[in-house]
């Protein structure tokens, strides 16, 4: 239970870090201005925001999974 609570906010926190990053990396090239590292490091910025998506998702793919888990082994102790 406290696995597929802290894996819901793994995923929840890698959410909201991957749409900052988005949006950082979206407003950087809508205002290129200064020296030209925002050319640079949006795209950066994305491919760690798209890795924080991809992390998100496996979050709560594996969170399901322990959801499920627990319920087979507390349907299993009921029986005994």
């Amino acid at each position: 239970m406290i696995g597929m609570v802290l894996l819901i906010l793994g995923g929840v926190v890698c959410i909201l870090g991957a749409l900052f990053l988005t949006l950082l990396a979206v407003s950087m090239l809508q205002h290129p201005g200064g020296m030209g590292i925002e050319k640079v490091l949006a795209p950066i910025l994305g491919v760690v925001a798209l890795g924080l998506f991809t992390l998100a998702g496996f979050c709560m793919y594996w969170a399901s999974r322990v959801g499920k888990w627990s319920a087979e082994e507390q349907r299993s102790n009921s029986r005994r």
